[in-house]
């Protein structure tokens, strides 16, 4: 694993592309909206050099169920666009940030990079 790739990897259509795919894709699930559950899931996914996603894992949630469909959802993703060190292209761990908000089922959602500060839109 590379420490910090000079270019991050990126789903395709870029930040922008991902927050549509969320939105397209993602439910809320229906037992956590009735109870009024919300709140942060982050995902830690492995970027490989071929762009598919690999050791997907919420590393914390506010409820197993927010994070098993945050979970299934980015196992749905198309392949990403890798990173790349030194001009090659490497794998590179990237956490994806879903938001949860129990009003008007608004999920939010980002990408997050070593460093740089996440990224998010109403989706």
């Amino acid at each position: 694993m590379v420490t910090l790739p000079d270019v991050n990897p990126q789903f395709k259509g870029g930040d922008s592309g991902l927050m549509k795919w969320l939105s397209d894709n993602i439910q809320y699930p229906a037992d956590c909206l009735s109870e009024g559950l919300q709140g942060r899931v982050i995902v830690q996914f492995i970027v490989e050099k071929d762009g598919k996603l690999t050791g997907i894992k919420a590393l914390s949630s506010p409820d197993p169920r927010l994070s098993t469909e945050a979970i299934k959802c980015v196992k749905k993703m198309p392949a990403w666009i890798p990173g790349k060190k030194d001009g090659k292209t490497v794998r590179d761990t990237t956490l994806a940030t879903v938001t949860w908000h129990n009003d008007g089922n608004k999920v939010t959602s980002g990408p997050q990079h070593r460093g740089v500060a996440q990224k998010t839109c109403a989706c």
